[in-house]
């Protein structure tokens, strides 16, 4: 954010050290330089989002299902930002997916663990708005709605099986016994285990 709004910093120098041009490093934000200068196609994707200002809430609106984000709630944690705002998002109407870092700033690449981090982040959010947002929203993003992320007719035959622990009491429906497996699923690739 330095290097790039104020013209300053480590990478800055650091990147200055060695050639590079630096003329488009003050003033902008990196969402101002890259969606604002169109350096993407539409349809990427965006990961991160931790720190918006007001210019790039205003970019982010004017392009709102056009630049799906991808939320990273244990990264989020481990360096430790502000809280993510996830209501900017929803209410954009930005498509919001759930990822998992690096293994640099994650102590493993368990989606169900993140799954349960952004629970715990946002306890308001339905178990199934989060079970979307690493089934059938990541599937649109990258165009194959009705492909992926879901048992429907047509759609690939590639899942995960988990165990059911509480299949009688406890958790109030699956979404949630979802978001609570701390076992390895099973992997059917193409209808093969």
């Amino acid at each position: 954010m330095s290097m790039f709004a104020k013209g300053e910093g480590l990478l800055y120098e650091f990147l200055r050290s060695i050639g590079r041009p630096m003329e488009d490093c003050k003033g902008v934000t990196p969402i101002q330089a890259v969606l604002g200068r169109e350096l993407v196609p539409e349809g990427s994707i965006l990961v991160h989002m931790n720190q918006l200002d007001s210019n790039d809430r205003e970019l982010l609106k004017r392009t709102a299902g056009r630049y799906p984000v991808v939320h990273c709630p244990r990264t989020h944690a481990f360096f430790e930002r502000t809280p993510f705002d996830l209501n900017f998002f929803r209410d954009s109407g930005i498509p919001l997916l759930l990822g998992t870092d690096s293994l640099a700033s994650n102590q493993d690449l368990n989606m169900f663990a993140e799954m349960r981090a952004l629970a715990e982040a946002f306890p308001f959010l339905d178990p199934y708005e989060i079970l979307r947002m690493v089934t059938t929203a990541p599937a649109a993003a990258i165009g194959r709605a009705g492909r992926l992320g879901q048992f429907s007719p047509g759609a690939l035959a590639d899942f995960i099986a988990i165990p059911d622990l509480a299949p009688n009491g406890g958790l109030k429906g699956v979404a949630e016994r979802v978001l609570a497996n701390r076992i390895p699923p099973a992997v059917c690739i193409s209808a093969q285990s």
